[in-house]
This record gives structure tokens, C-alpha cells and sequence, in this order.
């Protein structure tokens, strides 16, 4: 119970409020009586609220205490310290005693208290009060009765639960949710999803239940089915019935004379647990969302007033979650339809138009924006703290459960039948983001990070040759680009951009690249670099594309070379046209190879395929559809496969007990952005110049300053609703403009 009381104490100080402030001042008193026995209330302080009141031990006149809870911790210790000095000319110390969390934010205001007036200062924050919860049997008192006024209501119908989910209808599918989140949590990965899922189901429905208060299993069984209405009672009722059976004499006491249910005590404490933990996180991501909220409201120069900001704090609340949701129904369809391609993540402008329009007029008075709105979801979800990334993809995984529930109850055999076995081809576009994120810190690398658990959980990664030669061409384009420098007159390219975004000196960039590729044999280079990278195999799909039938391939090739040649419209050169016809030739490769690998496959054994295509190509998505309709073909599944699908598919598929805890919760929020910030033509220019002007500067400066610059260039160029391969450099840029600050 240690930890139980010490979190649902953190919890109450983070949550009290100003007229809650006598709680706070008996909690304090009962704490520091350890200390000082005898403490007596100063006078002449005046009367400007409770957290002005002084106090003193009876017999040390040289100490003088304070109790606050206000958020402006060092204005308020700083006018105390001018307050003591002026009254009390014998005091020598100063007690700060207070809820909020300072540490080590102190070190100044304990210096200037010091010199200023003569204090020392010892301050009391949060942690003081956890860390001795068990000093006395006292303090342990003192510590449940401060926290169960505030703690436990906000733990009831009315708290959590009411503000997850808003999407969905009913308090019983928030709830259903939220008891998927935490037991995804808490179970082992070898634990099969359908079992996971009607345990948590069952938790839910049974969340008021006592030995007083309890449920018939026909009331369960019926309350499941109204959670999940679309899938068979037959099948429901099975699977409620194999959890109630699980979780009886450990989750769940069973009375089987009159077959009644109710959770046992130390389940509901558990879950009490859970809950406080998802408040606790909660309340972290309200934070970190407030802080966002003020730097892109800075970045744009709209001031927010503090009820303003609360209304667009919801709104970018639902907005998050409504995206989360609708991500996890889109994987769902693309695994029920075993067509991957119909998976694409919702723009989140679109989204947060639609949180948007409910408040409209109050939030278009204060110059808030859907973009603005966008703009948050955006920051916190590619980049999140630590806790959000927690409490996020917990969120995130459960939606999906909860989606595959609604449409079939058998998750596992679900997932098994369709990818049981899995074999991906990535295209260059997959492949750039493994390249530039070299440019980061480990831990900011997210692509790479996705792929390496997807290996890792089974799934078999591949790359033609094609797709070698593209990489190793690109890398020489950029190359010539660096060194021609303001002579270069086409866009510049990728991994270049990247390069210089990332603040370093451009005559760095040729240095850089060698670290994939040499000069003797530079595609082998390449190749080992995927390899050690991400555990990426080079194989040729040469035999499978000759399988194919002539009309067939014909219509395939025409549609890329198509794609491609328009993408060169402008370019009246023989070699652009060459250069689209072999692009064309290995998208060709890749799709085509693809379709025919499957049509080998054993069908009998999967409702699904093995063999997939990842790519951020916007134009691969329509593939299959453009093809049967302009060739007057017979329709198709597509092969491709999305980053998006990928990860929700590296959490949640069967072999994902090869992957830890850890790891799974480290899987990317959000990589396939609708939103895309443009790439400032003048980058190369804005780079030098910067660098150039600082030159007297240390290279933290120079490289913090250029990202500054450039992010600011991009500001001014607006943003465009994208997708596809360029929302790769959006992520990339994010994360470069936050890292290599040393």
C-alpha cells in the first residue's frame, strides 16, 4: 500500500485548489508538528488571503514558516522574504512549505533570498511531503485525510472516465476504453488480445460492484453486448462468459448458487490504482498541452486569455484523441478488408476543423485558428514528453482494440489469420528517413525505432536494387548540390535539406554521407547500412514480375511511367525522361513483384497476405484503383502498406510478445502527417548567411541559431495540407530544430 499512498498524495497536492487551501495548511501543520511541536501563528503579516499567514516555532524565534500553494512560487517567496525582514528582524530562516514541484528551480531564489535579506531559505515542495508520507503514523493520517476529499471524486463517474473518449455515445464505452488502456498496461504480452480485451470489457461493466452491490451474469453479459452491439451475442456472450471464468477467485468473486459477480475488494483497489496512475498522467498531458498551446500562440502573435486557453486546451484534447480514434477504426477496416491501402490517417486541419466548429465563435473572437489547433495536436503527438508518449499509446492501443471489438470479438484470430507471416518492401521514400535521422540523437530517431521493432516482432524487411540505385543516386545529387552551393538551381535535395537543418557547416555534408556510402563500392555500402540499421535484406522480385501476365504488366507500367513523367512535365531533357522511365521501372518492380509473390501464397491458410509494399508515395495509394479503372482490368487489392499501419500493427500483431513493454510503449504516436510545413527555397542560402554573420560564435550557437532562421523562413511560406513522402522532412525538421544542441 506504500506506493498507493504516496501517489494518491501526489495526486491530491497537484489537484488542490485555492478554496481547498485549509486542507493544505492542516496537512502542512501535521508534518512539520514533527519537527516543531509547538508552532504559533505570527502576527502582523495582514490579512491578504491564508497563504500570508506566518507562523513560528514556540521556541526557535529565528525560524520563521510559510504554507502556499501558489503557482508563482518564487514571486511569493520573494515578497515573504521582504515580509520577514521588514517584521521580524530576529528570524535567520525561512520555511517554504508548499504543494508545487520546484527541486532544483530553487537554487536562484534560495541565493537571492539569501543575499537580498539576510535568509536562509529551505523550501518544502511536493516530493518533502511524499517522501516522509510514513515518517509517523501521524503524517500517514494526516496524508489519506488530505487526499481522499480530493482524489476520490475525481476518481468517480464524473472524472476520467466522462473526459476520455468524447466520441464515443455512452460513459459504458468511455469506460470500456479506458479498462482496455489500463489493462493493456498491466498484462503480460503473451497474454492473446480477445482474452485481454472481454477481461478488461468485464472489469468495466462490473467497476461499482461490492458484495452489496452485485451484477447477474445475464446483466454482464448483457451490458458487454450493448458495449459492443455490431458483433454476434452468440460470440459475446462465449468470450464474457470465458473471462468471468479467468478472473473468478482472483479479480472476481462468484457466487455460483444464483450465478451472481461482483470485483473483489483488492481488484477494486487495484483498479483505483490504475486509475489514480491515468489521472496522474492526465494531468501531465494537461501541461505539456498548455505549454504548446502558449508556444505556438507566441510563434503566431495571438494572446490567449487564461478562460481561452482552457477552451482551446479541450478543444486540442478531443482533437488528439478523435485523431487516435479514428486512426485505430482505419486500421481496423484495412484489416477486416485485408486491403491495407484503405488505411490512411485522417488530416488533423480536418479534424480540429470539426472540434473547432463547436466553440467557433467564442475561439474565432480570441484569433484562434483550426490551424492553430492543428498546429498543437501536431507538436505533442510527433514529439511528445515521456509521460504523454506513456499514457498516449496506451490511449491509442486501446481505441483499436476497442474498434476491432466493435467488429469482431476474436482479435487474436483475427490478427493471426491475416498476418500470421509477413514479408514488406520498402520504397526510397521508406528508406530517407533512416538516412537523415543519423542526424539525431538515438532516442529521437522514430523511423528507424519503428522498423527495428517491426523486425524485431517478426516481420521480414526488404529493398530491390531499384530501390539502391535511387538511394545511391540521391546521395550523389546531394553531394553535387553541396558543392556547387549558390550555383545549384533545382529544389534542394532531401537528405541535403535535412543536413542543413540541422544547423552543421556544409562542407561537412560529403563526410557525412560516407557514413552509407563509400567510394569503392558504394550500393554495397548502402546495403549493409539498411541491414545494420533495421535488419533490411536486399532481394530482387525480377522472377515474380516475369510471372505476370503481358496485358497485366503492360497496365502497370504505363501507369507509372505515367505518374512519373508528369512529375516531370517541366524538364525537356532526354535524361529527366530517362530518369522518370527508371523510376518507373522499379515502382513497377515493387508493385507488380508484389501482387504476383501473392497470388503464391497459400490462401487456404490466411484470409490475409504476406507481402507488402511500404511506401510514403502519395500517388501508391490510388495504385490499384487507377489501374483497374483505366486499364478496364478486374479489381484488385492494393500491396501497400502505411508507416501509420505498420506501427499499430508492430503493437498490437501476434507476434508481438517479442517485443518488451518498453519498447512497445516507445512506438511512434504519429509519423504520417497530414499537415506539412514547407522546405524554404532559400534554405541553403539562410544556412550559409547564418553561418557566415556568427562565425565569431560558438558551434552551439551558430547550429541552434540557423534552425531558429530557418524554422522562421518556413513560418513565413505558410503551410500547405500535404501528405505522403514530404511529410517525412516536416518530422525530420521537428526533431532536428530540437536536437544537436551541444
Amino acid at each position: 500500500m506504500d506506493g498507493i499512498s504516496r501517489r494518491r498524495l501526489e495526486f491530491a497536492l497537484k489537484h488542490i485548489v485555492a478554496t481547498e487551501w485549509a486542507r493544505f495548511e492542516t496537512l502542512a501543520s501535521s508534518y512539520m508538528a514533527d519537527e516543531f511541536p509547538n508552532l504559533r501563528v505570527l502576527a502582523g503579516t495582514g490579512d491578504k488571503g491564508r497563504d500570508s499567514i506566518l507562523w513560528r516555532p514556540a521556541s526557535e524565534a529565528s525560524i520563521v514558516i510559510q504554507y502556499s500553494i501558489s503557482s508563482d512560487w518564487a514571486r511569493k517567496i520573494k515578497d515573504t522574504g521582504k515580509t520577514v525582514r521588514k517584521n521580524f528582524p530576529a528570524a535567520h530562516m525561512l520555511i517554504y512549505v508548499t504543494n508545487q514541484e520546484i527541486g532544483p528551480r530553487a537554487d536562484s531564489v534560495v541565493t537571492d533570498i539569501r543575499s537580498e535579506h539576510g535568509l536562509f531559505l529551505d523550501v518544502r515542495d511536493a516530493t518533502w511531503f511524499t517522501s516522509r508520507i510514513h515518517r509517523s503514523t501521524a503524517t500517514e493520517a494526516a496524508a489519506e485525510e488530505f487526499a481522499a476529499p480530493i482524489v476520490d471524486p475525481l476518481l468517480a463517474e464524473s472524472g476520467l472516465i466522462n473526459r476520455n473518449a468524447e466520441d464515443l455515445s455512452t460513459s459504458e464505452a468511455r469506460a470500456a476504453v479506458l479498462f482496455l488502456s489500463m489493462q493493456w498496461e498491466d498484462e503480460s504480452r503473451n497474454k492473446g488480445l480477445t482474452k485481454l480485451s472481454f477481461e478488461a470489457l468485464v472489469k468495466a461493466v462490473l467497476r461499482h460492484t461490492d458484495n452489496e452491490n452485485r451484477m447477474s451474469l445475464e446483466q454482464i453479459c448483457s451490458a458487454v453486448r450493448n458495449i459492443v452491439p455490431d458483433a454476434s451475442d452468440e460470440d459475446v456472450n462465449k468470450y464474457t462468459v470465458s473471462a468471468l471464468g479467468r478472473l473468478s477467485g482472483r479479480a472476481i468473486r462468484h457466487w455460483k448458487q444464483d450465478e451472481q459477480h461482483c470485483l473483489a475488494f483488492e481488484e477494486r483497489e487495484r483498479l483505483t490504482t490504475g486509475l489514480l496512475e491515468l489521472e496522474l498522467l492526465d494531468a501531465d498531458l494537461a501541461t505539456e498541452l498548455s505549454a504548446v498551446l502558449q508556444r505556438v500562440a507566441s510563434s503566431t502573435g495571438t494572446s490567449l486569455e487564461t478562460d481561452t486557453q482552457q477552451d482551446v486546451i479541450s478543444v486540442i484534447r478531443t482533437t488528439m484523441e478523435s485523431l487516435l480514434m479514428q486512426r485505430g477504426e482505419a486500421f481496423v477496416r484495412g484489416i477486416t478488408h485485408a486491403n491495407v491501402a484503405m488505411f490512411a490517417s485522417e488530416e488533423v486541419l480536418t479534424i480540429a476543423t470539426q472540434k473547432y466548429d463547436v466553440q467557433s465563435e467564442r475561439l474565432a473572437a480570441a484569433s484562434v485558428t483550426p490551424g492553430l489547433i492543428a498546429s498543437c495536436v501536431e507538436s505533442v503527438l510527433v514529439r511528445p514528453s515521456s509521460s504523454t508518449q506513456r499514457y498516449m499509446r496506451a490511449l491509442a492501443d486501446a481505441y483499436t482494440l476497442f474498434a476491432f471489438l466493435r467488429q469482431t470479438p476474436d482479435v487474436q484470430g483475427t490478427m493471426w489469420k491475416l498476418f500470421g507471416r509477413s514479408r514488406i518492401w520498402l520504397d526510397t521514400s521508406a528508406i530517407l528517413p533512416l538516412l537523415a535521422e543519423m542526424l539525431l540523437e538515438p532516442d529521437q530517431r522514430s523511423y528507424t525505432r519503428t522498423l527495428r521493432i517491426s523486425h524485431k516482432a517478426g516481420m521480414r524487411l526488404f529493398v530491390t536494387q531499384g530501390v539502391i540505385e535511387e538511394l545511391y543516386h540521391h546521395i550523389l545529387i546531394a553531394r553535387h548540390c553541396q558543392h556547387l552551393g549558390p550555383e545549384w538551381r533545382n529544389r534542394t535535395p532531401f537528405l541535403y535539406a535535412a543536413y542543413l537543418w540541422s544547423g552543421r557547416a556544409s562542407d561537412g555534408f560529403r563526410a557525412w554521407t560516407v557514413e552509407f556510402m563509400g567510394e569503392r563500392f558504394p550500393k554495397d555500402d548502402i546495403a549493409a547500412f539498411l541491414a545494420d540499421a533495421a535488419g533490411i535484406k536486399l532481394r530482387t522480385l525480377h522472377e515474380e514480375v516475369d510471372k505476370a501476365p503481358d496485358e497485366f504488366r503492360w497496365a502497370v507500367e504505363r501507369h507509372w511511367e505515367t505518374i512519373h513523367l508528369g512529375r516531370r512535365q517541366a524538364a525537356d531533357s532526354s535524361r529527366d525522361v530517362d530518369v522518370a522511365m527508371q523510376l518507373a521501372r522499379h515502382d513497377t518492380e515493387n508493385f507488380l513483384g508484389i501482387l504476383m509473390a501473392r497470388a503464391a501464397e497459400d490462401r487456404a491458410r490466411s484470409i490475409g497476405y504476406e507481402h507488402w509494399w511500404l511506401t510514403l508515395d502519395r500517388r501508391a495509394y490510388q495504385a490499384a484503383r487507377e489501374i483497374a479503372e483505366a486499364e478496364g482490368v478486374e479489381a484488385f487489392d492494393s500491396p501497400v502498406m502505411s508507416y501509420d499501419f505498420l506501427i499499430d500493427y508492430a503493437a498490437l500483431g501476434p507476434n508481438r510478445s517479442r517485443i518488451s513493454k518498453a519498447e512497445e510503449r516507445l512506438l511512434p504516436l504519429m509519423l504520417d502527417m497530414a499537415l506539412l510545413n514547407q522546405v524554404p527555397e532559400d534554405i541553403v542560402e539562410v544556412a550559409e548567411s547564418t553561418r557566415s554573420e556568427m562565425e565569431e560564435f560558438s558551434e552551439r550557437r551558430i547550429r541552434r541559431e540557423i534552425r531558429d532562421r530557418l524554422d522562421m523562413a518556413r513560418l513565413r511560406q505558410g503551410r500547405i495540407a500535404s501528405g505522403g513522402f514530404e511529410v517525412i522532412e516536416k518530422d525530420l525538421r521537428n526533431a532536428l530544430v530540437e536536437s544537436n544542441t551541444a
